[in-house]
């Protein structure tokens, strides 16, 4: 019982740090300033779009710089990741 006991306590370890390294990489490598034509193209939907979902307050995080919408590529990630997902979709 022990064995089992610890087998899981460190693959939930495992999962823990695997989770951790990803946000840590996407924090570290994906902080580039995006347009929102580019914000767009990542997230596989059009700049229109974006800014239909920025008009009604939802969507990734925008500055706006004068006229510009900026968008941190690592706020798009994330929005993206935390969408919710279809039933039977894997993760």
């Amino acid at each position: 019982m022990k064995n089992i006991e610890h087998f899981q306590q460190e693959m939930e370890g495992r999962a823990t740090a695997r989770a951790a390294s990803r946000k840590q990489t996407e924090l570290l490598i994906a902080d580039r300033a995006l347009t929102r034509q580019q914000a767009a193209e990542l997230a596989g939907t059009t700049a229109k779009a974006l800014a239909n979902l920025l008009g009604r307050g939802q969507g990734p995080v925008v500055r706006k710089r004068g006229n510009v919408c900026v968008y941190m590529e690592s706020e798009v990630l994330r929005w993206l990741r935390d969408l919710p997902r279809a039933a039977g979709s894997p993760e």
